[in-house]
């Protein structure tokens, strides 16, 4: 089948980019398009006029890609799909070896256009609607475990919802709240079984709440193990250690046996300099990327804390 217009579609977390190709494969359109509905309409309805014979074509239709799936289908657009083999193939016979959003929206429409044959029809899609860097809010897991998604929450409304947020101790919830239910009602189009996929949503994140609470179990068990070791009262006594980094630094260096000099635990750590140093035309000290990330992340919070609160120290 010959199409008026190929939109190839990168799409990413907060933003996709598109490219648009014409009958004879000309580029006539290289744009990022934010991850809502509005703008995806806007793009997909500019080239699927009537008499327009459009496709548009994905590389990932679920995960990240539901919505721009869901959009080009309400408007009528045909979606097809890249598959990642086809993908990276495609990738090796263009010229350069750039991996940009710009080079792999063009390759995606590219395939679109000239090899039909290497995509495959896209008949099943879902709904996504929270921002991943939001998940790390107990009030937001503990609002999908009892709601799944936003059918129920839409319902909820938002002084409900702002209330339910303040009885979980969630600290200005408002702007979550503004943002999230301005994205339910802007999203217009309707995802098949997105009532069972929210149900699943829902299960899981209870569980994610169990594992959750049974951390702060283990966590609560080896503070109370430390108290046992020697060691631990002396670590207390430093300024910016408490009982939590005492044991990690703990469980992670023992009882500093292995270590007989502050150099030598500041090198374990990543936390000295890095010396490069070749004959006496190369000379130079850099900062230290190697290490124990989980030593040096817990004495920079130690010393952090420190210089906060301890005027010597600071």
């Amino acid at each position: 089948m010959t199409y008026d217009y190929v939109i190839g579609m990168d799409v990413g977390k907060y933003f996709h980019h598109a490219c648009v190709l014409d009958t004879h494969g000309n580029q006539i359109l290289s744009k990022r398009v934010n991850q809502h509905e509005q703008p995806l309409r806007k793009l997909f309805s500019q080239y699927a006029g009537k008499g327009t014979n459009t496709s548009a074509a994905v590389y990932q239709p679920n995960n990240i890609g539901r919505l721009t799936v869901a959009v080009a289908q309400d408007i009528g657009i045909n979606v097809l799909y890249l598959p990642g083999l086809a993908m990276r193939q495609l990738s090796r016979i263009h010229a350069g070896n750039s991996k940009t959003d710009v080079c792999h929206a063009y390759i995606i429409g590219y395939a679109g256009r000239n090899l039909p044959k290497s995509l495959r029809s896209v008949d099943r899609i879902e709904e996504a609607f929270i921002q991943p860097k939001a998940l790390n809010r107990k009030w937001i897991l503990r609002l999908l475990a009892k709601y799944g998604g936003p059918t129920k929450i839409k319902r909820l409304g938002k002084t409900r919802f702002n209330t339910f947020a303040r009885k979980h101790r969630a600290r200005n919830p408002e702007p979550i709240t503004d943002t999230m239910f301005i994205t339910i009602t802007e999203q217009s189009v309707q995802i098949a079984g997105a009532e069972y996929a929210e149900l699943g949503v829902a299960m899981s994140v209870k569980e994610a709440l169990l594992k959750l609470e049974s951390r702060k179990e283990i966590e609560a068990q080896v503070i109370e193990l430390s108290q046992e070791i020697p060691q631990t009262q002396l670590l207390l006594s430093m300024p910016g250690i408490g009982p939590r980094t005492a044991t990690h630094l703990l469980m992670t260096v023992g009882d500093m046996s292995d270590f007989p000099t502050a150099g030598l635990l500041a090198s374990y750590a990543g936390l000295s300099p890095r010396t490069n140093q070749s004959g006496t035309s190369i000379m130079s000290n850099s900062l230290n990327r190697a290490g124990n990330k989980k030593l040096k992340n817990t004495l920079w919070q130690s010393s952090f804390a420190s210089t906060r609160f301890h005027e010597r120290s600071r």
